[in-house]
């Protein structure tokens, strides 16, 4: 028989059928496992019977296949020596090897040449053909016609004779297939019978038979069949037994079926695929089985090699992993119980027994015998083989604290027989050393860990351990709620005495912590928190409030959140009270926002907004309220507030309020009517623009504007004419938003109007137009003799820095009372304004020079000169130059130094000079070293005549 490649116990398992994959590596000849819900024997009937042997009664040859081994006394191989039968109730005596043949072979062929039916491959859809070609050579063995047809009789009897008379002789290749069809006979007699003529020669037994006898609906059937499977040399046949403890039932068969597997392995050995099912097969049997062959599985781990066993506690196939711990548990060893002791979380509840046991055995005294406990109690775990448990028990090692993980995660199984067992075994440990360990697992475990760590600490009543396990409490918590943590914690009561110990500390955030595990402990009730709503600590106070909202509020603390809102010194605090109440009643909601309006911080007012919906009266005035807040953030959250919840009264509320609103106030009324109802807000302005009041005429007019609509330019034109100031006021206003669609005359004619602050708003809605052709008129606005206008114009103007305005203005230089301020808005429009005016300059009288230097200066025209004197332009240093004399800005004085080692002499002759004229006897030393250094005499001129300036002013 071929070996076969082993698969690791750590591989994944494979998600193909295992059959395909045995059938690839050489081992496919078992047929498909009948149904268990469907016995092998043939229907009751012999009419079926016999039909269903039709075709191998036309085909002979056929079912020889089933086995192609040759007869004993085949021509090619010696004769095997015969065998007595005493009687066939006798014990079958042992049957010696077949004796060598020529070619160096048993004379029987390997049971991987057995062949399983093609049909039952092409159901599956596999393209694998698990028929071996026959060897050269062999031909299949046809069976005896005479003796088929006893066998196949209508007569129960005449079967049953033909079988007695059978096991008086030898078992040959031909009679061995005529007696194969008896093991599917429908009487389990016949079968029984059938078996005991195969235990003369069991290397004959078909296989596929053997499989089918597996699931036979008579147990002493299928316990001579798993005998039978025992005494065939085929580690392969494990496999078979493997599965044969997943689904059989009785124990004298379970028994007989381990000690089939046993036998195999102890004359043939197991490659480590065999082991691997072998293993998977033992951690599906339920653990009361198990029990039941306790002994047998003893034998089994001891003929296994230990290491790998320990290899296969790592896989990550669950049963696989399962049946290695059985195995390892029943090997007794200390260095096996260990290992098995790890596997107390895993996800196999079988794994999980087996090292609950290992933990209670490693640390059990060597005389307590194994035992086997009746299913369903306590104590009905696996115990470890007597003979290697530890003498005494002792104090607690390093074998024993690395077990402690498995016990605690134990707590949790769902089992509760491992949990009892799990907490009789924490509660021997000692106990200095258990609770090192788990404050030192506290401070790294995670929610389920943790969790299963408070359970333990609880079974213990280690209140000593309540302060490490409520910081670790608080750090998991604040990773991610966790509903389970918290209901585990709060049934440690040492926790609450760690929150009080806490909350009585100096230090704020011991305080904070004691905030944060009340929380936990909700069943405490709000008494803590409402204690610590008090805290003179600021961030005290604020977890307690985040607290609050977590656990609800009930009436002292909603009335605690009304008296932070109003009276705390920390705006965080109040915003955070304030927010608390989010999901209070609507009457206190209200409350919690009229105190918030009445406080001095925009932020809570506008906060406060948020806790109204506007659906009852009290809601609605206080929205309607908050839109004249000082504060435009405050009054735009209220408009939003109202838009998105109208009522039907809220159009004239609004438009009352319009009356007394101003400003950022009336354009946010205006804005909130218009979406609410833009025809009402037209019919409402129309009839207001045309009231007898002033004040409503003024109402009108900005109601109309905030339409937007072209339609209404012309009634805001007639507004010009209103003899009430306020009135034109509002009307030229309201223009200004009309600007594109407005003629330019009445706005044009309004700068003529007696009332200045109506020509000043004149001035400004000019300005809005854009129209080149309202610049002159603007311009001309400076001559004006009220400042309000005259403001107006320099207010305008300095927006406006196009060339047209700067000429403009230029012709107003020559009029002294516009020197000064046109000089500082041409200053003000940029590099084109201010170019001309240094232009003037020169030509300019004392006066108006003055007027100039200081409106340039004002400008920082000279920083931008002093940084031109590093431009790469020698032309540019040298205008530069020029303006900095001009202006005669002595500050530049130094940067001008600097020129005197220009590379362009022109500018090193003019830094000369205008050192010279600035008097600055600072720079003599420069000029000195340039008289010596300059190869220029033009440069040796100006700088001598600089120097001797100078000195002589000196």
């Amino acid at each position: 028989m071929s070996e076969v490649a082993s698969v690791g116990p750590a591989d994944e398992p494979t998600t193909r059928p295992r059959r395909v994959e045995l059938a690839k590596q050489g081992r496919g000849r078992r047929r498909a496992r009948p149904s268990p819900a469907e016995p092998t024997a043939v229907s009751a009937g012999n009419v079926g019977f016999v039909a269903g042997l039709l075709g191998f009664l036309e085909d002979p040859v056929a079912p020889a296949r089933q086995d192609t081994r040759p007869e004993p006394n085949d021509a090619t191989a010696p004769s095997a020596p015969a065998v007595a039968i005493e009687s066939p109730s006798s014990e079958p005596p042992a049957v010696p090897p077949p004796p060598a043949r020529p070619d160096g072979t048993d004379g029987i062929d390997a049971p991987a040449a057995v062949v399983e039916p093609v049909w039952d491959w092409a159901a599956r859809g596999e393209d694998v053909d698990p028929r071996p070609d026959d060897p050269p050579g062999r031909q299949p063995t046809a069976p005896d016609h005479d003796l088929v047809l006893e066998l196949t009789s209508f007569d129960p009897q005449r079967r049953r004779d033909a079988l007695r008379r059978m096991l008086g002789e030898r078992l040959t290749g031909a009679t061995a297939t005529a007696a194969a069809v008896a093991l599917r006979d429908p009487e389990p007699d016949i079968r029984h019978l059938a078996l005991q003529l195969f235990e003369h020669a069991p290397q004959l037994l078909p296989l596929d038979s053997l499989e089918a006898l597996a699931f036979d609906t008579d147990a002493a059937v299928r316990l001579r069949a798993a005998a039978l499977a025992g005494r065939i040399d085929d580690p392969d046949v494990v496999l078979h037994l493997a599965d044969r403890l997943l689904t059989e039932r009785d124990d004298a068969v379970l028994e007989t079926v381990l000690a089939s597997v046993i036998g195999v392995s102890r004359s043939v050995g197991l490659g480590e695929t065999h082991v691997d099912g072998l293993c998977r097969a033992i951690g599906q049997v339920a653990v009361s089985h198990l029990g039941a062959l306790r002994s047998g599985l003893q034998t089994l781990a001891a003929s296994l090699d230990a290491g790998d066993l320990l290899h296969r506690l790592g896989s990550h196939d669950p049963d696989l992993r399962a049946g290695a711990a059985v195995l390892a548990f029943e090997s007794g060893t200390d260095t096996a119980l260990a290992a098995v002791a790890r596997l107390s979380t895993d996800g196999h509840p079988t794994a999980r027994r087996y090292a609950n046991a290992a933990v209670a055995a490693s640390r059990a005294p060597a005389d307590v015998a194994p035992t086997t406990a009746p299913a369903g109690s306590s104590t009905d775990l696996p115990q470890a083989r007597g003979e290697t448990r530890r003498s005494e028990r002792a104090a607690p090692g390093e074998a024993e604290l690395t077990m402690l993980p498995g016990l605690v995660a134990a707590l949790g199984d769902p089992d509760p027989a491992i949990r009892d067992q799990a907490g009789a075994s924490l509660a021997g440990i000692d106990r200095d050393k258990l609770l090192a360990w788990m404050w030192t697992q506290s401070r790294h475990a995670d929610a389920a860990e943790l969790e299963r760590l408070i359970d333990a600490a609880g079974r213990l009543e280690a209140a000593e351990i309540g302060e490490p396990l409520a910081r670790a409490v608080l750090r998991v918590r604040s990773a991610g709620d966790s509903v389970t943590l918290e209901l585990a914690a709060r049934s440690f009561e040492p926790l609450a005495t760690v929150a009080s110990r806490w909350q009585g500390s100096d230090n704020p955030a011991d305080r904070v912590r004691a905030v944060e595990l009340w929380t936990v402990l909700a069943s405490a009730g709000p008494a803590p928190l409402l204690d610590l709503l008090d805290d003179s600590n600021a961030n005290v106070r604020l977890a307690a409030v985040a607290a609050v909202v977590e656990t609800g509020s009930d009436a002292p603390t909603v009335e605690r959140l009304l008296d932070l809102i109003e009276r705390d010194s920390s705006l965080r605090v109040r915003q955070a009270a304030l927010a608390a109440l989010h999901a209070s009643s609507p009457a206190e909601r209200v409350t919690a926002v009229r105190i918030a309006l009445s406080t001095p911080h925009p932020d809570l007012r506008r906060a406060s907004l948020d806790l109204l919906g506007g659906e009852t009266d009290d809601e609605f005035h206080l929205l309607t309220a908050a839109l004249a807040d000082p504060d435009g953030g405050v009054a735009q959250r209220a408009a939003a507030v109202l838009m998105e919840r109208p009522r039907p009264e809220t159009l004239a509320v609004l438009w009352s309020q319009l009356r007394t609103a101003s400003g950022a106030s009336r354009v946010l009324l205006l804005d909130v009517l218009r979406n609410l109802d833009a025809a009402a807000l037209r019919r409402l302005g129309t009839q207001a623009a045309s009231h007898p009041d002033p004040g409503e005429r003024i109402v009108g007019v900005t109601a109309l504007a905030a339409l937007g609509d072209e339609r209404e330019v012309s009634r805001l034109v007639d507004a010009l004419g209103d003899p009430t100031p306020a009135v034109r006021l509002a009307a030229l206003e309201a223009l200004g938003s009309h600007a594109g669609v407005t003629a330019l005359a009445p706005v044009l004619a309004a700068l003529r109007d007696p009332e200045p602050s109506v020509r000043a708003s004149a001035v400004r809605v000019l300005a809005d137009f854009e129209d080149d052709a309202a610049i002159p008129h603007v311009v001309g606005a400076l001559d004006d003799p009220a400042p309000l206008v005259r403001d107006a114009v320099v207010e305008v103007l300095g927006r406006h820095g196009s060339p047209q305005v700067a000429a403009l203005l230029l012709g107003h230089l020559d009029r002294p009372a516009h020197q000064t301020t046109v000089a500082q808005l041409l200053a003000r429009m940029g590099p084109a304004a201010t170019e001309a005016l240094l232009a003037r300059i020169p030509d300019a009288d004392r006066t108006q020079r003055i007027v100039l230097l200081q409106a340039l200066r004002a400008a920082g025209i000279t920083d931008r000169l002093t940084g031109e004197l590093q431009a790469p332009a020698p032309d540019v240093r040298l205008r530069a130059l020029e303006l900095l004399a001009l202006l005669h800005h002595t500050e530049a004085a130094d940067s001008i130094a600097d020129r005197l080692t220009d590379p362009d002499a022109r500018v090193r002759a003019l830094a000369a000079t205008i050192l010279g004229d600035f008097g600055d006897d600072r720079a003599i030393d420069c000029l000195r070293a340039a008289f010596g250094s300059d190869p220029d005499m033009e440069v040796v001129a100006a700088v001598e005549r600089a120097f001797r300036q100078l000195v002589t002013d000196e």
